[in-house]
This record gives structure tokens, C-alpha cells and sequence, in this order.
């Protein structure tokens, strides 16, 4: 939700460092969650075909 407001704030006023800012943390924490979220789902896939692998 936030980075909707940053885009948006940046739309008013593209030289807003605030918004700028806050926009660059967020899409580095939702990089990172998106590494966390594949490494889980590529450990899951075990055995054969992913089919027996609890």
C-alpha cells in the first residue's frame, strides 16, 4: 500500500525526496521478500517431480 502513495505523491512532485526515498525502501523490502518466497517454494520441490517431497 505504501508504494502507492509514494508513486502518487511522486506524480504531484517529481522532485520530492521523501517520496523518493520512501519508494526505494520499499521496493528493496518487496525484492527481498520476492527472493525469500522463491527460495521457499524451490526448497518445497523435493523428490519426484515435486509430487513426494514433504
Amino acid at each position: 500500500m505504501a508504494k502507492i502513495h509514494f508513486e502518487r505523491a511522486l506524480k504531484r512532485d517529481p522532485a520530492n525526496s521523501r517520496a523518493l526515498e520512501g519508494l526505494e525502501v520499499v521496493e528493496k523490502l518487496l525484492a527481498k521478500q520476492a527472493k525469500e518466497n522463491e527460495a521457499k517454494a524451490a526448497s518445497k520441490k523435493k523428490g519426484l517431480f515435486g509430487l513426494f517431497g514433504r
